[in-house]
């Protein structure tokens, strides 16, 4: 029978000091150093700096672990780096790439939920239970952790997961969604055309003013007894309503809500215009959304937007406000992005006699973006099928 003993996070890690801290604003899509930050997704790895590595990989030190402060991650990293905001770094004193995802897994549990306040606090101090091998006396130390109890627990999962992603790329063509039909690949006329159209900005464009064209919707929640609502970080039967923050992933949502505890709003777009690597992101929210902090809702003064106008609306309103703005200069609203401007297809109303009254294409974005769904759905099962083929032959390694 498996034995367990408890192990505190600093038997398992060493935290260094960081030295310094690269700005969002500096960082690189390529270039010489790679840095990490707190975001979920990438491994961490946000972008890259001019600098010199502050952090070494060499025959001493073959791995670090990023911890996110914000979001509670915890990144494997093998390749000499810098580090953004918000990022502890750790030395951890067993190496294993399957031990470190186990001992992951055990300490996210540890560390209690914050919401988007820090973490570390908590996860410094946290313990957690490790499979131990038998000995003689009673103590236990890191050379007695059962590496081959791990190993095979992680392998297993590991297969698990080759297995459902498998099984996702063989019926990956024959799901139908209710947005798109993942059947249905072949290009119209018109989207042939919309394709085109905006790759080459054929036609007529116009630049507007956000401000012009969104109005700012009331999202204050009305706090109880001095304190904020009560909030999840999962969804649940109670806990239904999304909630956005500075999350540079899933949307921006960051937590969940009573629906009546927060004012919320459907068909929206969302911006965060504060955080160390998510200021100036902007997400559509199709469904009904309130915010946590950090940021705030827009919502179309005339119209409405669907799905795939929305996605094209927030990907013009980040091009246009990512880069210029972050944590020491906030994409606030007033008098910073409502006066920020985005390029969109116009078109002559045929009920009008002037040509110098120009509308939004909308029909022309709808069908561009038609046209990439169906082309990212007829790659995507040979992608899928692409990194079965790469999790296998790395699972056999």
């Amino acid at each position: 029978m498996t034995i367990f003993q408890e192990f505190s996070i600093s038997d398992l890690f060493e935290e260094i000091k960081v030295p310094k801290r690269i700005l969002k604003r500096n960082l690189k899509p390529t270039g010489k150093t790679p840095c990490y930050s707190s975001q979920r997704h990438n491994n961490g790895r946000v972008g890259y700096c001019l600098d010199e590595p502050d952090f070494l990989i060499d025959s001493n030190r073959t791995n670090y672990v990023i911890f996110g402060d914000h979001t509670k991650t915890m990144h494997i990293v093998n390749e000499s780096f810098c580090v953004t905001d918000n990022v502890k770094v750790l030395l951890p004193r067993v190496n294993q790439r399957r031990v470190l995802q186990y001992i992951f897994a055990q300490w996210k549990r540890a560390i209690p939920s914050k919401g988007y306040a820090r973490h570390w606090s908590e996860a410094k101090h946290a313990s957690i239970t490790l499979p131990v091998l038998r000995r003689s006396g009673s103590f236990f130390d890191l050379n007695d952790i059962d590496l081959e109890y791990i190993e095979n627990t992680m392998r297993g999962y590991e297969q698990k997961c080759l297995a459902n992603m498998l099984s996702r790329s063989t019926i990956a063509k024959q799901v139908s969604m209710s947005e798109f039909d993942l059947t249905d690949t072949e290009l119209s006329n018109n989207e042939k055309i919309a394709l085109e159209h905006v790759r080459e900005q054929k036609g007529m464009w116009k630049k507007f003013r956000l401000g012009d064209l969104f109005d700012k919707l009331p999202t204050k929640y009305a706090s109880k007894e001095g304190r904020r609502p009560e909030i999840s970080d999962r969804q649940t039967e109670i806990f239904s309503l999304p909630l956005v923050s500075a999350k540079k992933s899933c949307n921006g949502i960051n937590a969940w809500s009573r629906p009546t505890d927060f004012p919320s709003f459907e068909n929206t777009i969302s911006i965060i215009y504060n955080g160390a690597v998510s200021a100036g992101l902007a997400y559509y929210q199709k469904d009904e959304t309130g915010i946590l902090s950090d940021s705030y809702l827009l919502q179309l003064k005339e119209g409405k937007l669907s799905l795939l106008s929305g996605l094209y609306f927030a990907t013009a309103i980040e091009r246009a406000v990512y880069q210029k703005y972050s944590r020491d200069h906030k994409a606030t609203w007033s008098n910073r992005v409502e006066n920020e401007e985005i390029l969109l297809p116009v078109t002559t109303p045929k009920n009008t006699e002037s040509q110098d009254f120009e509308i939004i294409d909308f029909a022309l974005i709808e069908s561009y973006m038609s046209a990439l769904a169906k082309q990212a759905i007829c790659h995507a099962s040979d992608i899928s099928a692409r990194k079965a083929e790469i999790a296998e032959a790395f699972l056999k390694s």
